[in-house]
């Protein structure tokens, strides 16, 4: 999504010198999620919040990374076995110091869970897509789960059955990837680690971590079991969020670069894109999505004082990505040579296409020539809008959306 923001004007120094906090960042949406569970239904704020990956993009980069929640990584000569080295010292908002243990758990829970986003786990390490077939059977067992995924003291390490190209590019998204508190999740009643009874826990919905107390008021800080920049202040699920800072946040406060600190972060829906509008031009929100406005209704906010659009925007984001498989090049169909008669799902037809993604220097910068496409973003922002950001490159307040041409 695109990003209108004016500069918030309660950012400043204290009297010693030191940085103030932005008391709030407020942004209306036109949608908001219902689960606190990063691994059943999140709300995609609460996993780029709250939970962190082991590795993260390098900048506009899709083929190269950066050491996140591991410290290093290497992969086997064979392209099977990938082990990372899990980074000392980094606290969860309990408190708690991470450990190898976490991560594994992290991992292991998300196919436990039962969640659609595992089943790039499930084809990577066991084969199938999901651990039931259409019919609801089982089709894994836990030490499939349990061998696919082992820890030292120092390390984890991921036995993949095949090479897989993408399998970095998946372990660096929070979405598809967030480490857990092991101890959290059992205290708070989920799955406790042991493969005897696991099948209880597979599939199991509203899990117990949906189902905790997180309704004003605030803060819930025990609501969230992860090791980001921001803990969960309260939630009413499906109409508003609210984040408050986590001060032992392992890479520090402020971020590199940045001239100031966030302290609160709330996100409200609010479905009507006017209403969205009209609170940004009085200063109720700071932000707003596009997420349902043509692109005609953007002038109704570039010819305000002090809004810019800047264009095109780098966004590792691509809206839509076609290729034709199995041409017949006797069709007469689409007034070209050939046609696509994939016939493929969704999940076989991106594994098809992993290795390309991996080959990619920057998605954004892709032309589908085919098609007569390319991928664009734009993000319309207040002047000199001063850099107030959460410790990391794709926080929630940082929202881009990818175009088609304009």
């Amino acid at each position: 999504m695109s990003l209108l923001s004016f500069t918030p004007q309660n950012l400043g120094r204290a009297r010693d010198g030191t940085l103030a906090y932005l008391d709030q960042l407020i942004v209306a949406r036109s949608n908001l999620g219902k689960s606190t569970d990063p691994h059943r239904g999140n709300e995609g704020t609460f996993v780029t919040q709250c939970y962190e990956p082991l590795i993260f993009f390098d900048g506009e980069r899709v083929d190269r990374f950066v050491p996140w929640l591991a410290s290093s990584w290497s992969t086997s000569e064979d392209g099977r076995d990938y082990t990372f080295v899990i980074r000392d010292g980094v606290k969860f908002h309990s408190g708690n110091i991470l450990t190898p243990e976490d991560v594994e758990y992290s991992f292991e829970r998300n196919m436990v869970a039962g969640n659609p986003n595992a089943w790039w786990l499930y084809d990577t390490l066991i084969g199938v897509f999901s651990s039931r077939d259409e019919n609801g059977n089982l089709v894994v067992n836990g030490s499939q789960i349990d061998q696919a995924i082992t820890h030292n003291e120092t390390t984890v390490t991921f036995h993949l059955i095949r090479p897989y190209p993408a399998f970095l590019q998946f372990i660096a998204m929070h979405y598809y990837a967030p480490v857990m508190e092991k101890k959290w999740c059992v205290d708070v009643g989920e799955w406790p680690g042991t493969w005897n009874n696991w099948t209880d826990y597979n599939g199991q919905w509203p899990s117990r971590i949906f189902q905790m107390d997180t309704n004003p008021p605030g803060p819930h800080k025990n609501a969230t079991g992860g090791t980001g920049p921001y803990m969960l202040d309260y939630f009413i699920r499906g109409e508003e969020v609210s984040f408050i800072r986590f001060d032992d946040y392992w890479r520090g406060w402020p971020a590199q670069g940045a001239s100031g600190m966030l302290g609160n972060i709330i996100v409200k829906k609010v479905v009507d894109y006017e209403v969205r509008k009209n609170m940004l031009l009085s200063g109720e929100s700071d932000s707003l999505d596009f997420r349902d406005m043509s692109l005609k209704s953007i002038g109704d906010l570039l010819g305000q004082p002090g809004v810019r659009c800047v264009y095109p925007l780098p966004s590792l984001d691509l809206g839509a990505m076609f290729f034709g498989f199995y041409v017949n090049t006797t069709s007469p169909y689409l007034g070209v040579l050939g046609v696509c008669q994939m016939g493929l799902w969704r999940r076989k037809a991106f594994h098809l296409i992993s290795s390309v993604t991996s080959s990619c220097e920057r998605l954004s910068r892709v032309h589908l020539t085919t098609l007569g496409l390319s991928t664009k973003s734009f993000s319309l922002t207040r002047i000199n809008r001063p850099r107030v950001s959460c410790p990391r490159s794709h926080s929630m307040i940082q929202l881009k959306k990818d175009m088609s041409s304009i």
